[in-house]
């Protein structure tokens, strides 16, 4: 009987320390999660424009796409766009040229759009006033791999 009892009791520790080792497990960065930017979508006036866009996550994302008027900007490319003038705060490795794109935290285009991750929850957008006569689009993703947030914001003409 006394063996009964002792695994018994064995068993029952086991399983209350297995469920409080499952309950008490964090979720990774991004697994599943988006950063969750409160807003994704806007529609601005031909007006220069300055946007905040904050997310709800703490994770840490790293831009996937950028699409400027309809025209998707491939991030290998970049390099050689004269359009496009990024910044990056982790250098290219030798065997692995596109490396730093993971840390972009600046980016210009041409001489009408700046977009600037602040922090991990926190990008700043500017926009010069539209007086092209036709509508400006921009598109990009906040991703974490598996999960991500896609902004779009369209700007219309002053003409």
């Amino acid at each position: 009987m006394k063996k009964t009892t002792h695994i018994r009791l064995l068993s029952h520790v086991f399983i209350t320390l297995m469920i409080t080792f499952l309950a008490s497990c964090e979720k990774k960065d991004g697994y599943a999660t988006a950063p969750d930017f409160e807003q994704k979508e806007f529609q601005l006036s031909g007006d220069q424009h300055m946007l905040t866009l904050r997310a709800k996550n703490d994770l840490d994302w790293f831009l996937a796409d950028l699409t400027i008027n309809g025209e998707v900007l491939r991030p290998e490319n970049w390099d050689g766009d004269s359009r496009v003038t990024y910044y990056s705060a982790k250098e290219n490795e030798a065997n692995s040229p596109q490396s730093h794109l993971s840390s972009v935290y600046k980016i210009e285009f041409e001489d009408w759009f700046v977009w600037e991750r602040l922090n991990i929850k926190t990008i700043k957008i500017q926009l010069s006033q539209n007086k092209d006569g036709k509508r400006r689009t921009i598109g990009f993703q906040a991703s974490v791999g598996n999960a991500g947030d896609n902004i779009s914001i369209m700007q219309s003409s002053d003409n």
